[in-house]
């Protein structure tokens, strides 16, 4: 199985200039043979504590790369914030990890 690695720069809130960088990796993993492309944390928006502007794009940023992994017939690894549920929100509040409180 080849993987691709993509090791970008993100501009905060930079949402669709991050984009393009994005499709770009995508077609270079298509070229190489991959079957997987992995993004960074925060793929898209950039890294910022508690910022509403991360999760308002949730869907978008789901909807784009599922029509990419489709478009190129590659999987693809990528990270983004979102809304989460209340669950969620009380146990990272209290230390704990999502994944952990929901038992997943």
């Amino acid at each position: 199985m080849r993987i691709a690695l993509a090791q970008m720069e993100i501009p905060w809130h930079s949402y669709y200039e991050n984009q393009k960088k994005c499709r770009i990796y995508f077609e270079q993993a298509k070229k190489a043979g991959s079957e997987i492309v992995v993004f960074p944390e925060m793929t898209l928006t950039g890294f910022e504590v508690k910022s509403p502007i991360l999760s308002e794009k949730e869907e978008e940023t789901v909807a784009f790369f599922k029509k990419l992994t489709k478009e190129y017939e590659i999987c693809a690894v990528f990270g983004y914030a979102g809304a989460g549920t209340e669950k969620k929100k009380k146990s990272f509040d209290d230390g704990q990890s999502g994944t952990e409180a929901d038992g997943i």
